[in-house]
């Protein structure tokens, strides 16, 4: 085989589908949902593509040949930016298929969350890419996020600050509007949207659907996700989910309901009602009542509250000082005693 038709068959097989969610809006429930179909191969997450967790990627290297005065570019007669990009796709395709060719399968199927502040990207690496887009309540997503904080989270949101319902809950808006204008796009037409809390109440219809959107038969057998093996890595916090609950469940749905404080939906809705209607979903007002609801916490609520979240994290600094310079478990004694008065 010429080099012309390697590329040419290597260009066909660049096409996985790819899902786009928030964390933690049931993207990796998703994966292991079409995993388990016959002609699927479901991977774990793939940062290496675009960067999602560092700057160990292959876009990076593309962007870095493309423009470096010390790119390939530049030092190779003929080379241009589109062809380290072109480079870039072979590249990553190989990797794609050894790994398809293994599993036994046709398709991948790519699941990174966050791919999604880098759509213009991922859509003109894999032009020929079928996307589908899962969402959730923000609510439900910001407080799954802070759970999972100090387990698979740091402290800090990267980009919004230290990790809270309310940051949690602003990435959501962003992100969630950031996908809806690009699906609005041309290049969103190839993209298909399904509702987490649909999805876990009623499934096979819209598992049906999602496989007709695909081209592919719809098994039973793909609603057994918990029976078929699945790559489930240890440092993704969706397959920690997956490993305790291997049945769809909707139990998990409304929880904010909950987990979120009366005082504390009067602020989501004035922050975030407007989105929140936008985006599908009613405001807090609409779905709890906060009539006779207290405007703010009393002492014995506090540790229930987002405000309580200084006095957790104060004692969790606490137990550390041990490890820490005198000067510095000083300062946090301190901060933990003025933590405690408020």
């Amino acid at each position: 085989m010429n080099a012309a038709a390697s590329t040419q068959n290597t260009c066909e097989r660049l096409a996985p589908v790819i899902i786009l969610g928030v964390p933690r809006s049931g993207t990796t429930l998703l994966r292991v949902i079409l995993g388990s179909h016959s002609t699927i191969f479901a991977t774990a997450e793939t940062p290496w593509i675009t960067g999602s967790y560092g700057d160990n990627s292959i876009r990076h290297l593309v962007e870095y040949l493309g423009a470096n005065a010390f790119g390939e570019n530049s030092t190779l007669p003929g080379a241009t930016a589109e062809t380290a990009f072109e480079s870039g796709q072979l590249f990553a395709d190989h990797l794609l298929r050894a790994a398809l060719d293994k599993s036994g399968k046709q398709r991948v199927l790519l699941k990174t969350p966050d791919d999604v502040s880098r759509l213009d990207f991922l859509t003109k690496f894999f032009p020929a890419s079928k996307f589908i887009h899962i969402y959730r309540d923000g609510r439900d997503v910001a407080c799954s996020t802070v759970d999972q904080r100090d387990k698979m989270f740091s402290e800090l949101l990267e980009g919004y600050g230290r990790l809270s319902v309310f940051t949690a809950l602003q990435r959501w808006c962003d992100w969630e509007s950031g996908i809806r204008v690009w699906m609005a796009s041309p290049a969103g037409k190839s993209a298909m949207t399904v509702q987490y809390e649909q999805l876990v109440a009623d499934p096979e219809p819209h598992i049906r659907c999602i496989c007709q959107f695909l081209g592919i038969d719809f098994e039973p057998g793909m609603m057994s996700y918990g029976e078929k093996s699945h790559s489930l890595p240890s440092y993704e916090a969706g397959a920690q989910d997956v490993r305790r609950r291997p049945t769809i469940a909707s139990t998990s749905v409304g929880r904010w309901k909950s987990d979120i404080p009366p005082w504390d939906m009067r602020k989501i809705d004035e922050q975030f009602g407007g989105a929140l209607v936008r985006l599908g979903y009613k405001k807090c007002c609409d779905e709890v009542d906060l009539s006779k609801a207290p405007l703010k916490p009393t002492r014995r609520q506090l540790k229930f509250s987002t405000q309580g979240e200084q006095l957790r994290t104060a004692r969790n600094l606490m137990r550390m000082l041990p490890r820490i310079p005198v000067k510095i478990a000083r300062e946090i004694r301190g901060a933990f005693q003025k933590a405690k008065l408020r």
